[in-house]
């Protein structure tokens, strides 16, 4: 059991890496006027994975055993990396050779913890203890505070943040952002309460 929790979290690390970094090649290589049919062909890939791979884990796991699920991800990284070395080619820019400089590493490490200790909190509340446990409250307290230092750091801190507050100044952003959400919501509810 432990070697297969090991194995699904560096595949859960690398497929949220994967997903971060196709997002980011995207944005940095494609003009803005094409960006959008190679992000709707992202997005289609990565729905169906996601809407393929419990199951054909399922299978794989049922009929070959759970090692194999893993093991056959392999040719298939092999290929990803072996067509990214062959065909992308990095953009020329002045920060070349800087990246790790610009990389915001206060504000993207408070994000992580603040949103952990809230997901922890929210998952403990209503299930393992009352919602009014001093553990639950006080991990939605921490999450807080530390999620209040990440917006100062954001604003006021990072030379180069992960979330610039600047982008809450555009109302297109703010009411795309209210919609999207308030459209994902409604959809699960509905789904889920089917």
């Amino acid at each position: 059991m432990l070697s297969l929790n090991l194995a699904r979290a560096l595949t859960g690390i690398g497929g949220g890496g994967l997903q971060t970094m196709s997002t980011v090649i995207l944005s940095d290589m494609i003009p803005f006027h094409k960006r959008g049919i190679y992000q709707a062909i992202n997005n289609l890939i990565m729905g169906v994975g996601a809407t393929l791979g419990a199951t054909l884990g399922g299978l794989i796991a049922d009929n070959l055993g759970w090692r194999w699920a893993f093991f056959l991800q392999l040719p298939f990284a092999m290929f990803g990396i072996l067509v990214g070395f062959l065909f992308i080619r990095a953009p020329h820019s002045s920060m070349h050779g800087s990246g790790l400089r610009q990389i915001d590493y206060l504000g993207s490490s408070l994000l992580v913890i603040g949103l952990a200790i809230q997901l922890m909190g929210t998952n403990l509340g209503g299930n393992e203890l009352p919602w009014g446990s001093p553990i639950v409250v006080g991990c939605l307290v921490i999450s807080g505070v530390i999620l209040a230092s990440f917006v100062y750091v954001e604003g006021w801190v990072a030379e180069h943040p992960v979330l610039p507050l600047s982008i809450f100044k555009e109302a297109a952003s703010i009411t795309n952002n209210l919609f999207t959400t308030g459209a994902c919501t409604t959809v699960s509810h509905n789904f889920f309460s089917a």
